[in-house]
């Protein structure tokens, strides 16, 4: 929101979590949704409740989803840029699913929604080299840049200061941790 101050944001978010926003200075529009947001359903019918979104707050410029599995047809609506975290429901589906059976159809699930959702996006955000070079057959008509998860170049560099690297740092403050993920068993 600092970074672009001119534009309005509207965040999608699940109802059941109606936390206050660690940043919110009135510059951020939340839009809450009742219904299941898992894979399916999203993949399906969440273009339906965008769509509801779109009508109550306005036509969104760019739409950023920011996992990889996107809505059948948002991309009609309006630009799309879609995240690729893994390709660990094609690679791997036995670590990210709790049976056998739920495995082969997370899997099958992902070899049509994830390629669906690279080829539809106006560009591809991929988090690693390996992610993009392993997504290549379906982003060859799509462009795509690779934005490493990561720690900034400063914490590494040893002539700094910690009150230089980390704001609050010596202040007396207790220390902190942030950890953002989920709580699947490969994490």
């Amino acid at each position: 929101v600092s970074v672009a101050p001119e534009h309005d944001w509207i965040i999608v978010r699940h109802a059941s979590n109606r936390d206050a926003l660690a940043v919110d200075d009135g510059a951020i529009d939340e839009a809450f949704v009742d219904q299941s947001i898992s894979e399916l359903p999203n993949a399906v019918f969440g273009r339906r409740t965008l769509r509801r979104i779109f009508e109550r707050h306005g036509s969104p410029d760019l739409y950023h989803s920011l996992f990889h599995i996107t809505p059948s047809g948002i991309a009609e609506d309006c630009p799309t840029v879609t995240t690729l975290h893994d390709l660990i429901w094609l690679d791997h589906p036995h670590i990210a699913a709790s049976g056998r059976l739920d495995a082969k159809l997370l899997q099958a699930f992902g070899r049509w929604a994830i390629p669906r959702s690279l080829r539809a996006a106006d560009h591809v955000v991929c988090v690693s080299e390996p992610t993009a070079e392993r997504a290549e057959p379906w982003l060859q008509s799509t462009p795509h840049t690779t934005i490493p998860h990561g720690v900034d170049e400063a914490f590494f560099d040893a002539s700094l200061p910690p009150e230089d690297v980390v704001p609050g740092w010596g202040s007396g403050a207790p220390p902190y941790v942030l950890a953002v993920g989920n709580d699947k068993s490969y994490k």
